[in-house]
């Protein structure tokens, strides 16, 4: 008696820990303005595995204002941080001007990205401080 009751909290609860992963990836919107309107476009090659959308490409689609109201280019990068007591690995996105404001959301730290910033001639201008890393 006492192994059913075992094997049956532990379905009970596996069924609720499965459940409370699907609500929070799956059935949840996200939390962010107009979310049911957010896309994310890849390009594939049959030479790359890498997913992305290359520079041009994305150009011409930003310029399509018929089909968006909005493109921001962003890329998950691996950089290693200098200048603090060890360089550490860090998980980075790199992202275009604009992002926040398509979120409908603020910088939690410093200000969001300004379309200047974009300039890839202008890479300094573009450094944010790693201090609290």
């Amino acid at each position: 008696m006492a192994g059913v009751i075992a094997i049956l909290a532990l379905g009970i609860g596996a069924s609720t820990a499965v459940f409370s992963v699907v609500d929070a990836v799956l059935l949840r919107p996200l939390p962010y303005t107009s979310a049911d309107r957010l896309v994310k476009i890849e390009e594939g090659s049959s030479k790359r595995e890498m997913k992305a959308m290359f520079g041009a490409d994305f150009l011409r689609l930003r310029a399509r204002i018929d089909l968006f109201d909005n493109a921001v280019a962003y890329v998950r990068d691996d950089v290693t941080v200098t200048g603090i007591n060890e360089p550490a690995q860090a998980i980075v996105s790199r992202t275009s001007a604009g992002l926040f404001t398509m979120l409908g959301t603020r910088a939690r730290l410093g200000r969001a990205l300004v379309e200047t910033d974009d300039d890839p001639n202008d890479l300094h201008s573009r450094r944010r401080d790693a201090t609290g890393f």
